[in-house]
């Protein structure tokens, strides 16, 4: 029932592009994707391109271990990352 959104209508300036979003898994973890689940009550805001990062401590990022496109679709959408 929540959804994230750039402070967009508060800015004389939308915040330019990329946008992050961080989380903490808490401890190390085996990730081999995600889903991703579209605003469910309008067609803005939606995520186009992404690319995903992993770090073993929150400040050295490499390379996204994975990026692509996602559907302008309001269904989920399941992106796999590939093994190292």
């Amino acid at each position: 029932a929540s959804v994230w959104h750039t402070a967009w209508f508060q800015l004389a300036a939308p915040p330019p592009h990329p946008h992050f979003l961080q989380v903490d898994l808490g401890q190390p973890r085996n990730v081999t994707g995600f889903r991703y689940l579209a605003r469910q009550d309008a067609s803005v805001g939606r995520v186009a391109d992404y690319r995903f990062f992993v770090s073993a401590d929150g400040v050295l990022w490499n390379e996204p271990v994975v990026a692509g496109r996602l559907q302008d679709s309001a269904l989920p959408q399941d992106v796999r990352i590939p093994p190292p």
